[in-house]
């Protein structure tokens, strides 16, 4: 029997994300386009930590060291989503498994497995700076399919990485608003696919 995967953005899915928090403690009433290009390259793995590192600094004006940096722009992770730990342990008690379907960098992901009460219940992971692509670029989803199949579900907050997998990879996609949705919909396709169990042949008792 091949294993059900669920696909599972991160931001705003499994954390909240605090854009202003991170502003404030640069200072920054707006990121510039150099750091916003930056930025988009850290997370598509095509600059290293030292590079994103420097271009907070040059942003800033300020001789910020490694150490603040890194912990000013986690501020960006906020708080788990409440009820996405009972969630994903009712999918895998139903069968399911779970991969990490996220546009992240390494120190965001880092963060992230360190605050998420269940990312030990993830077993896989697609992340953008790995695989050099962001959603909805055709690359990740692929970059899925390689590894785990096409998914039995997934979950993202942005409706064009949905619509994407849906029109261009026939993904059971779902934007997600709320836990109470998401197991709804979880709920919904387990139904319909799960068989009824077989009858007892009386005989055979």
């Amino acid at each position: 029997m091949s294993l059900k995967y669920i696909a599972l953005d991160i931001g705003n899915v499994c954390l909240k994300l605090n854009i202003p928090a991170t502003m404030a403690y640069f200072g920054l009433s707006q990121l510039t386009p150099e750091l916003m290009m930056i930025i988009d390259r850290y997370e598509r793995g095509k600059c290293s930590d030292a590079e994103m590192l420097n271009a907070f600094r040059a942003s800033t004006g300020k001789n910020i060291d490694d150490h603040d940096i890194k912990k000013g722009w986690n501020l960006i992770l906020g708080d788990e989503i409440e009820g996405m730990n009972h969630f994903v342990r009712h999918a895998i008690q139903l069968g399911y498994r779970f991969a990490f379907f996220s546009d992240t960098n390494p120190t965001h992901f880092l963060c992230t497995v360190e605050k998420l009460s269940f990312a030990h219940l993830i077993d896989g992971r697609v992340t953008s700076y790995e695989v050099g692509f962001k959603k909805p670029e055709s690359e990740m989803y692929e970059a899925f399919e390689r590894l785990y199949g096409t998914p039995v579900l997934y979950f993202d907050d942005k409706e064009e990485n949905v619509l994407s997998a849906q029109r261009k990879h026939g993904w059971h996609g779902c934007v997600f608003t709320t836990v109470q949705n998401a197991i709804e919909v979880l709920d919904a396709y387990h139904n319909a696919h799960t068989p009824p169990p077989e009858e007892i042949d009386d005989y055979n008792v």
